[in-house]
């Protein structure tokens, strides 16, 4: 059933010879036992409470998807991310874009030969 979806800490998959269980040390300095969700940024285990995600959630949590621990999140702020990299694309592509577009536009609309057809 579900068991196969618990994420224990597992000293092979951390890849240490021996050392791997001191590994499994949460971030709160406490050793991480059964339940427990790694961040994908700093491969780090985390109870449920400092991961800041409930039990429930981290039984459900399919392997596939990314953890990132609260501060992972914190130091690469994703909300942030997403605005200065829109404010560079537009500073960078979009605005000359718009600029050449405008030009083309009044050149094609606003021809002197159109008006003096008329």
């Amino acid at each position: 059933g579900n068991s196969g979806a618990v994420h224990q800490p597992q000293p092979q998959q951390l890849g240490g010879g021996g050392g791997g269980q001191r590994r499994s040390i949460c971030v709160c300095g406490r050793r991480v036992q059964s339940l427990s969700i790694r961040c994908d940024e700093c491969r780090v285990w985390h109870h449920p409470a400092c991961a800041e995600v409930a039990p429930k959630e981290i039984r459900r949590w399919p392997r596939a998807r990314a953890f990132f621990c609260p501060q992972c999140r914190e130091g690469d702020d994703p909300t942030k991310k997403k605005v200065s990299k829109a404010l560079s694309e537009e500073n960078d592509d979009s605005d000359n874009m718009i600029v050449e577009k405008d030009k083309e536009g009044d050149n094609n609309q606003g021809t002197p030969d159109m008006q003096s057809d008329q």
